[in-house]
């Protein structure tokens, strides 16, 4: 019930969304940190193994705004 939540996953989501989702390879970037200190594994990588990980948060915060961008986005990560 923290009314900070919903804006801050919606950051996320809209961040993965124009960001980390290869919208014509149907993937997703695992981490954005270059190869070093930050990242040791899936840097600057896509794949689709962690995509299901995802998609949940699209469809919680469609579900609780009602807003079916988030809906349809959820779908698509999920559906590949």
């Amino acid at each position: 019930k923290d009314p900070r939540v919903p804006p801050t996953i919606k950051l996320m989501l809209d961040w993965i969304w124009n960001n980390a989702w290869n919208q014509t390879t149907k993937q997703l970037l695992i981490n954005p940190e270059p190869f070093g200190p930050k990242c040791s594994w899936g840097c600057q990588e896509y794949h689709t193994e962690l995509v299901n990980m995802t998609a949940p948060a699209f469809a919680w915060y469609w579900r609780l705004t009602g807003d079916n961008t988030y809906l349809q986005r959820g779908d698509e990560l999920f559906f590949h």
